[in-house]
């Protein structure tokens, strides 16, 4: 559901036009009861939070969106560690500003020009949310190609979002 975290929307109003909040949270469980192949009784059990976002957005101004989240799970049980609630780290915010709307750019369906942190699609697979992906992990490649600057980042920078026709 796009509109269940809305909690205000009003076009009219000059200052704020809409805030929500968000958040995905994805579990694993994992349990093994049975035999091993040299006849040993194997009685396993573990379970992880893979991540936990929290985040929110503002459209403001008319022209302009500010949004973020961050993943507030850091759980290293199944590698013998501890589980807490903490900010582990941010995994995008950003400002974007839409210029085909403040400029009224007709040549464009859309135009919007953005600065921050955020993920960069680097193929069709990463383009797929993982919230409708078929498959229990991306592949192997996909996972390996990441543009980060440090582990479980995403980068920093500029960046264009354009529409015209079939074309985006």
């Amino acid at each position: 559901m796009k509109s269940g975290g809305t909690l205000y929307s009003n076009s009219d109003n000059p200052l704020i036009q809409e805030f929500k909040v968000f958040g995905r949270l994805q579990y694993q469980l994992g349990v093994i009861d049975g035999t091993d192949a040299l006849d040993n009784d194997v009685d396993y059990d573990t379970d992880e939070f893979r991540r936990v976002y929290a985040g929110a957005s503002v459209k403001f101004l008319n022209y302009f969106q500010l949004s973020a989240q961050a993943d507030i799970v850091v759980d290293n049980q199944p590698r013998g560690g501890d589980r807490g609630i903490e900010f582990a780290h941010l995994w995008d915010g950003y400002l974007k500003f839409d210029a085909k709307k403040a400029f009224d750019l007709g040549a464009f369906d859309a135009l919007k020009i953005g600065y921050g942190r955020r993920d960069v699609n680097m193929s069709e697979e990463w383009n797929m949310s993982s919230k409708s992906i078929k498959t229990v992990e991306r592949s192997a490649i996909s996972n390996k190609i990441w543009p980060a600057d440090n582990e479980f980042s995403n980068p920093t920078g500029f960046w264009i979002e354009g529409e015209n026709g079939s074309l985006a």
